[in-house]
């Protein structure tokens, strides 16, 4: 169920802004990243052991939406066995253990992360199996073998989570408080193990040193930017419970709400077992008060900091579950009291994990912007000898988002503007001077980009890219020899058609651009028509789309032809001339002086889905 639950759909969004950093450059070369001074593993504040996995894995599996996150998905579903032997350890029933790891695969929040190429999923499975190691350690019963085994599972367990994320460090010193509050006499071996952990921690010390200096900050919040309780909510349901998301007015009361029930839950265990309440209690309060010391200083509060202590918020729930279940089944009384919990556990837990799961599958949540659809889009429109300009995603650096830069892959170069110290203006007047066509990705810092395009140049399309992208097409006031793909040389009234061009996908709900370029000026009255003429219509019309006004003569004419509505198949491009007053069509003259007709055909293409 976890496996199917990570995998169905992995490849089916285009990669975040953030995944795409990680595939661009977690994935590069280690010597790249480790390069001294400037290496991304000086800068990024992730361990040397997500940049060598990401780097293995992009080596043997490629690059691919599917193949990069796949690392989180799979290797998220150790948490499975690694919840089952934790309930079964700590609680002595492995009907917990077994409906632990039911939650762990059914977590909105572990499957959201396992579809994300970066590190937090790893983490969170990672960190699981440790806790389970040193639960064996912690509570051990009398007579076991294999301690030496366990000790030393334990050990490299806790380096492998500490090498996922940093953060794993909080988790640990819940691991020595445990072990000196419930088991002081195993405290020396545990001092011991952490020694040895300690030496393999080197590499990994000497680069938190060298970021403790970086300056980084963070791109979150403070610790006053968020709710320990939205968080705790955000940590077991996920980022698509309606209500939880950060920014939603009722994410407060909700959330307050939804941890009371897990402290309800949480209070019955610690009861039944002191030891999986005080490791689980530790596990949740420790964690956090670390995260917010640390947030004094960085803007790193944020529930994905602390999904390390996802196991401290499924175990009391896999409890509830099993003991209701006992209730259930039991006779009178029982049976009758288990009507409470079942109707906690069904508006705490079931409804709020169903409304996650059922907002994150659905078809109107979107993990990031269409890049999908900006790709085939400027694949589509984009020749090489135009230009594109693009925003910065950070307009104090003028770095650009990273997804823009995995995505896009040419065939025309592009510019970043505004960026910082450039003269904007200059700029767009040397890309319409030395461009057929310029393209704009409208975005937020684009305004100024904009304002001067329009100033300098000709506005010739305004189309959606996608679900999310607007794209604009400007060009420069002189005509461009190359502008005409295909030259003509139709005569009508003193008005001379020199050529025309088509651009734009041809696919169903997109929108073409026909340019006519104009020789002479039109007698007053004349009307263009541009038309897309395919098989019957219900009604009996073949006339899909049309575009009717005045020539623009002499000059560039631009005519859309809106493809919204039109089925897939083959199509006319067709063109002609008629009197606005009676709608009468124009003869059209070759330059031979043959007649043409009243229209003539510019092209056949094919409208796909």
């Amino acid at each position: 169920m976890a496996a199917a639950l990570r995998l169905i759909g992995l490849g089916a969004h285009p990669l975040r802004g953030d995944e795409a950093f990680a595939v661009r450059y977690w994935a590069q070369s280690p010597i790249l990243t480790l390069a001294p001074g400037d290496g991304l593993a000086w800068r990024e504040p992730h361990p040397l052991g997500v940049y060598f996995a990401f780097f293995a894995w992009k080596t043997f599996v490629g690059d691919s939406e599917f193949a990069m996150r796949a690392l989180s998905a799979l290797v998220n579903l150790l948490g499975v066995p690694a919840m089952y032997a934790l309930g079964r350890r700590l609680c002595r029933d492995g009907r917990i253990g077994l409906a632990g790891a039911l939650l762990w695969a059914l977590a909105p929040n572990l499957i959201w992360h396992s579809q994300d190429a970066r590190d937090y999923a790893l983490w969170a499975a990672l960190s699981a199996v440790s806790l389970w190691l040193f639960a064996r350690l912690l509570v051990r019963p009398a007579g076991s073998r294999g301690r030496r085994a366990d000790a030393a599972l334990y050990a490299l367990a806790t380096l492998a989570a500490l090498y996922a994320f940093f953060l794993e460090i909080f988790v640990v010193v819940v691991h020595g408080l445990a072990m000196t509050l419930l088991r002081r006499e195993r405290l020396r071996l545990w001092l011991g193990l952490m020694l040895a952990v300690a030496i393999g921690l080197l590499p990994w010390a000497g680069q938190a040193a060298a970021l403790a200096g970086s300056g980084y900050r963070g791109a979150l919040t403070d610790a006053t930017g968020d709710s320990p309780w939205r968080m705790a909510a955000a940590l077991l349901y996920g980022e698509t419970l309606p209500g939880v998301t950060e920014g939603e007015d009722q994410s407060a009361w909700l959330a307050a709400a939804l941890l009371g029930a897990y402290l309800v839950v949480f209070a019955w265990m610690a009861r039944a077992h002191q030891a999986a309440g005080a490791l689980v209690g530790l596990l949740l309060v420790v964690p956090l008060g670390l995260l917010a010391l640390a947030a004094m200083r960085m803007d790193v509060f944020g529930p994905r900091y602390l999904i390390g202590a996802t196991p401290a918020l499924l175990l009391p729930w896999a409890f509830a579950l099993v003991r209701t279940w006992d209730m259930l089944n039991a006779p009178g009384r029982a049976r009758r009291l288990a009507l409470a919990p079942v109707a906690l556990i069904t508006v705490a837990l079931i409804v709020p994990g169903a409304a996650s799961l059922a907002r994150y599958w659905s078809a109107d949540y979107h993990k990031s912007p269409d890049w999908f659809g900006l790709r085939d889009y400027l694949a589509a429109v984009v020749r090489p000898d135009d230009g594109l300009i693009v925003s910065p995603a950070d307009a104090q650096t003028g770095a650009l988002d990273p997804a823009f830069e995995y995505y896009y892959r040419g065939p025309a170069p592009y510019l970043v503007l505004p960026y910082p110290g450039a003269d904007t203006s200059a700029h767009v007047v040397q890309e319409l001077a030395a461009r057929r066509a310029v393209w704009l990705v409208v975005s937020g810092a684009s305004g100024e980009v904009d304002a001067a395009l329009r100033a300098q140049g000709v506005l010739i399309s305004d189309e959606g890219a996608g679900r999310s992208f607007l794209v604009r097409q400007y060009r420069s006031h002189a005509i461009k020899a190359g502008e005409i793909d295909a030259p003509l040389a139709l005569t009508a009234r003193g008005v001379r058609l020199r050529g025309y061009a088509i651009s734009g996908p041809h696919r169903t709900g997109a929108a073409l651009t026909v340019l006519l370029f104009w020789e002479g000026s039109a007698p007053p009255g004349l009307t263009t028509f541009v038309h897309l003429i395919g098989p019957p219509r219900p009604d009996g019309s073949p006339l899909w789309a049309q575009d009717d006004h005045p020539p623009a003569a002499p000059g560039r004419d631009v005519y859309r032809l809106d493809l919204r509505g039109v089925p897939a198949g083959a199509y006319r491009v067709e063109i002609g001339l008629y009197e606005s007053n009676t709608g009468q069509r124009i003869p059209l003259d070759a330059e031979s002086g043959t007649p043409a007709g009243d229209s003539v055909l510019l092209a056949t293409l094919v409208v796909t889905e």
